[in-house]
């Protein structure tokens, strides 16, 4: 397992994702299928580039319609919704972890976070990385010694040190699931496809 860090995802702060997105991390799908799971619509299904997916998100508007690309990983697929938060869903994420492991993680311009674990249809825990004492799920303190680690959760020795919550969201779904998201990996054409309002 990687030992992942904040440090690894400062890149977001100059990326085209720092107004707002959500990574969805499942492990042994592939890229049509997670689409499916989704609710994207088969005909709208394309090779597109991020610049291209947010374009299209920005003319529909409204939260009416968002765009997800994918990236597949190894074992791992990715999903990659621009201004998005279908992942965040039980009615996507669950399904979705049906027997295998599923990770969202949100944030927008608007200061709202999350992040979720899901395994075979059950949530595990779910927290706004802001209020990290405030879990959910049916193991809501599965994660807390790599939250530890990644500074979620603020020891005595860490009390006075700056850590960007969003970038060690993304660090504690990197050490779950050994996939290093960078702002290489989303550059090209990846696999996109139009969603329906959740």
């Amino acid at each position: 397992m990687r030992e992942a860090t904040a440090a690894d995802y400062h890149w977001l702060n100059q990326h085209d994702l720092r107004a707002g997105f959500c990574l969805t991390y499942v492990q042994g799908v592939d890229e049509h299928e997670k689409l499916r799971h989704f609710g994207a619509n088969p005909d709208t299904l394309r090779p597109m580039t991020l610049s291209e997916a947010i374009e299209i998100d920005f003319e529909h508007g409204g939260g009416e319609c968002v765009v997800a690309l994918t990236r597949r990983f190894d074992n791992w697929t990715v999903v990659i919704e621009p201004n998005g938060w279908a992942g965040t869903t039980l009615g996507v994420l669950l399904p979705l972890s049906t027997g295998t492991t599923a990770i969202s993680v949100q944030a927008n311009i608007n200061g709202d976070r999350s992040f979720n674990l899901a395994e075979n249809g059950e949530l595990l825990t779910s927290f706004d990385p802001l209020f990290p004492e405030r879990r959910g799920g049916s193991q809501p303190d599965v994660l807390v010694p790599l939250m530890n680690e990644v500074g979620i959760i603020r020891s005595n020795d860490r009390e006075d040190q700056y850590i960007p919550l969003t970038e060690a969201s993304l660090a504690l779904a990197d050490r779950i699931s050994g996939t290093q998201v960078t702002a290489a990996a989303l550059e090209g054409t990846l696999l996109g496809g139009i969603l329906g309002p959740h």
